[in-house]
Order: C-alpha cells, then sequence, then structure tokens
C-alpha cells in the first residue's frame, strides 16, 4: 500500500501480517495414533496443510476443516501456512510426529483397520444396491465421519441423504453436527436442525 501524504512525501504502508499457525499437540513421538489440531489467532484466516514436505500456498495443499489422524507406525511431517485477504501470509510452520505401537498395539489397531474395510464395503453393496436409501447414506457417512474422518465424503453422503428424504432426522442431526463442529459453520447447522 502507497499513501501520499500533504507535503508529498510517499509513505509505504505495510499490509499486517497472519499469524503463524500453532500445533496441537506439538511436534513429538507417540506411543497411539494423535489427532493433529491447528490453530491461528488471526480472525477469519484460512489455514492450509500439506504433507508432502511441500510449502503451502493459496492454491496449493489442503484446507484445514479439522483435525488431521496421524495413524500408527507413521512418520509426518506436516506443513501449516495462514492465509487472510489484505493480509500478508503467515510464515509456514511445520510440525513433525512419528507414532510407535508396542507389538501388541499393532495387532488390535491392524485388527481394527481390517474391521473398518469389512464395514465399508459393507456399506458401499448395499448403495450399489439400493443407491437411494437414505438410512444407510446416512449412516455410511457418519462412519466416515467418526472412523474415517472423511468429512468431504461425509458432507456428500449427508447431501445426498436430504436428496432422497428432505426430512431424514439422523442426516439432518449429522450433517447439522458436521457444519457446527468440523467446518465452524454455525448459522447453516440452525438451519439444518431446525428443520
Amino acid at each position: 500500500w502507497v499513501l501520499s501524504n500533504r507535503s508529498g512525501f510517499v509513505v509505504n504502508i505495510l499490509p499486517p501480517v497472519v499469524a503463524h499457525p500453532v500445533f496441537n499437540p506439538p511436534s513429538g513421538e507417540f506411543t497411539n495414533f494423535v489427532n493433529v489440531y491447528i490453530q491461528c489467532s488471526t480472525p477469519n484466516s484460512t489455514i492450509r496443510f500439506t504433507t508432502d514436505g511441500s510449502p503451502p500456498s493459496d492454491f496449493h495443499g489442503s484446507t484445514y476443516q479439522g483435525p488431521i489422524p496421524v495413524h500408527s507406525q507413521s512418520n509426518v511431517t506436516i506443513l501449516a501456512r495462514a492465509f487472510r485477504p489484505g493480509y500478508t501470509s503467515s510464515d509456514v510452520s511445520a510440525a513433525n510426529y512419528e507414532v510407535i505401537l508396542p507389538p501388541d498395539s499393532i495387532k488390535i489397531r491392524d485388527e481394527e483397520i481390517h474391521k473398518h474395510d469389512k464395514t465399508e464395503e459393507m456399506y458401499k453393496q448395499i448403495l450399489a444396491e439400493f443407491p437411494e436409501d437414505a438410512g444407510t447414506l446416512c449412516n455410511y457417512g457418519c462412519f466416515l465421519e467418526d472412523v474415517r474422518k472423511d468429512y468431504d465424503g461425509a458432507e456428500v453422503l449427508f447431501k445426498r441423504a436430504l436428496m432422497q428424504d428432505p426430512q431424514h432426522v439422523g442426516a439432518l442431526c449429522n450433517y447439522g453436527t458436521l457444519l457446527q463442529e468440523v467446518k465452524g459453520d454455525y448459522g447453516m447447522a440452525e438451519s439444518y436442525y431446525k428443520r
């Protein structure tokens, strides 16, 4: 931004800088899988993050919408940057998470993953035969939200359920909860609760 005062001097005014993102928990080693939360103290900012080592930008990386799950036996580095229109983007923040499970925990975790895979396959089979079943669409959406942490996939299924049955109580409540707790869209969430 450039301003000129009455005496003819040109004054350069730099735009404010967005605060750098903060991770919770911070970097470390963990003996169980961990959900990573990212916050920025600048109001109305958007956080974008990557896990492939490349720096996030306005057009690169995923938009942070909720906790990032770091699963068993993994080593993940998360890079995050915050943006706000009219502001200079924040510096890149980085955090590294290493999950090291004891052998017994690995076996239990593998069994859980196998069980979840079977559950998801069941939902897919039912929807292949009955693609318009609102109850199955809603239940599968809940599974994606709660177990897989696939919030975008869950949102698609809740919307499909409501297209089939606009008054489906489960889809209305669960989609409202996703909008409120994950997306932070309280107004839209309230509109679904009131239907």
